[in-house]
């Protein structure tokens, strides 16, 4: 089963394929998709000592792990404003230190296993209007609150370095960078399938 078109699919460090599983096996732990995360907590049972087992429908990072824009960067979906009213300031920022935890493991692993994988540092977020005061505010928490150096960039900025008079004001995140989605989970598998899981 070939992945779906793509530049990640037509860059592939390397195409194996797994077989399907047929019998029975006895294990500790049973991942049921070989996406990020399922990748992710098979290798670190392993890690742990436990003997896994990883099943999976299609392919390694066959959905949105491995077809993401590949932006690693700390924070959610969410604004930070809207968290701190849902959860309050200690819990808001708490949360946001694990995010920035979460950015530092998948560094750490593409250090380990293919430094290749990295394909740039820094990550910007931008505004396609004027926002600067939005901007300035989640500047302001994240610096003061949460020690995130993020540098605020007025629109002259953004758009000199974008070459582009689209957007606006710009938020720089120096700890953020961009990844081979693909080939990232499919060096999680191979880790996975090297320490003894396997991948049926």
């Amino acid at each position: 089963m070939n992945y779906p078109n793509s530049w990640y699919a037509n860059t592939l460090n390397e195409h194996g394929i797994r077989t399907a599983f047929v019998g029975s096996r006895k294990t500790d732990v049973v991942v049921i998709g070989a996406g990020l995360a399922g990748l992710t907590t098979a290798l670190e049972c392993l890690r742990a000592g436990k003997t896994v087992t990883v099943l999976e429908g299609k392919r390694v990072g066959w959905g949105a792990s491995g077809r993401n824009g590949g932006f690693v960067m700390a924070g959610f979906a969410e604004e930070v404003g809207n968290l701190v009213k849902s959860v309050g300031l200690e819990k808001a920022k708490t949360l946001y230190g694990y995010s920035r935890m979460g950015v530092e493991y998948v560094r750490e692993q593409i250090m380990s296993l293919d430094p290749g994988l990295m394909m740039g540092n820094g990550v910007l977020g931008v505004s396609r209007y004027l926002a600067t005061a939005e901007f300035e505010h989640e500047c302001g928490f994240l610096r003061n609150y949460c020690n995130h150096a993020v540098e605020r960039w007025e629109p002259e900025k953004t758009r000199s370095v974008l070459k582009s008079q689209c957007y606006f004001d710009g938020l720089y995140d120096p700890e953020g960078f961009h990844i081979h989605p693909l080939n990232y989970v499919r060096a999680l598998a191979l880790e996975v399938e090297r320490l003894g899981g396997k991948d049926p």
